[in-house]
Parts: C-alpha cells; sequence; structure tokens
C-alpha cells in the first residue's frame, strides 16, 4: 500500500510534458516542481519555481535525489566554486 507524503516533495523534471489541458503545466527537463498532491497515482498537482501551479504527469519527474544531473536551479552551485579554490591555495603554497 502506498502512503502520500503530508508534506511538499521538490522533484526534478526529467521529460518534457506538453499540456493537453487548461489545468496542466508545461514541464522542461531541468525544471523543479514542488508537488502539493499526490491524490491520483499517475497524474500529480505541483507548483513551478516561477509560481505556475496545475497538474502534471507523475512519470515525468524524479525527486531529487534520484537524478545524476542537477536541475537548473542548482547548477549554480558553490561546491564547484569551493573545490576549484582549494586546489588554487594547495598550488599557491
Amino acid at each position: 500500500r502506498y502512503r502520500y507524503r503530508a508534506e511538499a516533495e521538490k522533484m526534478v523534471v526529467v521529460h518534457s510534458y506538453r499540456p493537453h489541458w487548461p489545468d496542466e503545466l508545461e514541464l522542461s527537463p531541468g525544471d523543479v516542481i514542488l508537488v502539493l498532491s499526490k491524490h491520483e497515482e499517475e497524474r500529480w498537482f505541483g507548483r513551478l519555481q516561477g509560481g505556475q501551479q496545475g497538474y502534471f504527469p507523475a512519470s515525468c519527474v524524479m525527486e531529487l535525489s534520484q537524478v545524476n544531473l542537477p536541475p537548473k536551479a542548482l547548477r549554480r552551485s558553490s561546491s564547484a566554486r569551493d573545490n576549484n579554490s582549494g586546489a588554487r591555495s594547495r598550488q599557491g603554497e
């Protein structure tokens, strides 16, 4: 039996989707979406970072922790800069 989480989950879009109905979201790979409702198994309701809300196929998204490529919003990660600055400081010693 599948249990739904009470709190919203952040997911990343892995497959693009063009809406077929006015209440659906257009999705592009790398978009981050906050899943607000999973009342239906195959069709969820959520909010994109731009504020748009609507339904979308659950098959188009994955949990952020399961995705190898970072989503658009996370590409400016500080970890890459930290690694580069650390390498420079070691070379200067």
